[in-house]
């Protein structure tokens, strides 16, 4: 148990030293570790975010069509951007819509 316990915190030590934001997300959509910069780009703290779904984030208007991208990708992952051509946003605890650049690693 402690080397687990080590394990993420280093693995949280690595995630906070990045310059961006950055959500862990399980195969169904769900936040299971975010790091300082995701925590005040969105505004929550951590304990908030931990078990959010990526829906969560999404504007109402492009729910549907992120369900199905997360599905296709989840059929054929591949590393890539997310945003190829298209714009993303996403919503803050205050409902306020911003701008990003998401990446997926499988």
């Amino acid at each position: 148990m402690a080397r687990s316990h080590c394990s993420n915190n280093t693995l949280l030590s690595v995630l906070d030293a990045q310059p961006t934001g950055t959500l862990l997300i399980t195969e169904d959509a769900r936040v299971v570790l975010s790091n300082a910069k995701a925590e005040q780009l969105f505004d929550y703290d951590q304990n908030e975010l931990i078990g959010m779904t990526v829906k969560d984030f999404l504007p109402e208007k492009v729910v549907i069509n992120h369900e199905k991208f997360r599905l296709d990708y989840m059929k054929n992952p591949c590393v890539r951007a997310m945003n190829e051509g298209r714009v993303l946003s996403a919503l803050k605890k205050d409902g306020e819509e911003i701008l990003l650049q998401f990446g997926k690693r499988r």
